[in-house]
């Protein structure tokens, strides 16, 4: 609790660092193709681009 907040961020910065898709993936979580599918929509706000669409059509 009283641990020093320089020296975590110390521990943080040496941590080994993943990324979360590799791990769910890694986990069994998502495929390799749904991972790619989630960064693709992502890339391209397709959910953005779909909310607004439905908001835009409901006005």
């Amino acid at each position: 609790m009283n641990y020093p907040y320089t020296h975590l961020r110390k521990r943080i910065a040496n941590a080994e660092q993943m990324d979360f898709t590799n791990f769910l993936v890694e986990s069994g979580h998502l495929t390799e193709q749904q991972k790619a599918d989630l960064i693709r929509r992502f890339d391209e706000n397709l959910d953005a681009k779909e909310k607004l669409s439905q908001l835009i059509g409901n006005s």
